[in-house]
């Protein structure tokens, strides 16, 4: 019987990003590529404004879904002709969230409001269930 290894979680201190879990590079059809976010709550906007931020633990998308408005998100007109065949895992997904949970902002009306009472928009612009989301459980 084989064990998986320790999934990283938020309320963890003793568990790290840099556990020794498989990083595959590819799942079927999708290239899947690692990188360092420099953020993973955004401001929400726009028909969102209800919430305070946004959190996408992916960037790119496996499923290429044709009704899907994501795309047009992407950073480069590579990335969007290519929609549904490339994830990017957000490697510190999971230290960025401990240290922004600690902290607080200021809501729409000017008060401060702790980080965990925070309303979040879960996956504004990529699917929370990635093939990959099977083995790196970030959702």
């Amino acid at each position: 019987m084989t064990t998986k290894p320790k999934q990283p979680t938020l309320f963890d201190p003793t568990a790290t990003d840099k556990s020794a879990m498989a990083r595959p590079s590819r799942i079927g059809d999708t290239t899947v590529s690692y990188a360092y976010a420099s953020a993973m709550l955004n401001r929400a906007t726009g028909f969102m404004d209800t919430y305070d931020f946004t959190l996408n633990p992916y960037s790119g998308c496996s499923f290429g879904c044709s009704y899907c408005y994501a795309a047009f998100f992407s950073t480069t007109t590579e990335e969007r002709d290519k929609w549904g065949k490339w994830v990017r895992v957000k490697d510190n997904a999971i230290d960025l969230m401990r240290k922004k949970i600690k902290g607080r902002h200021k809501d729409k009306n000017g008060n401060w409001k702790p980080n965990n009472e925070s309303l979040i928009y879960m996956s504004s612009v990529t699917d929370p269930y990635q093939p990959i989301e099977r083995r790196l459980e970030l959702t």
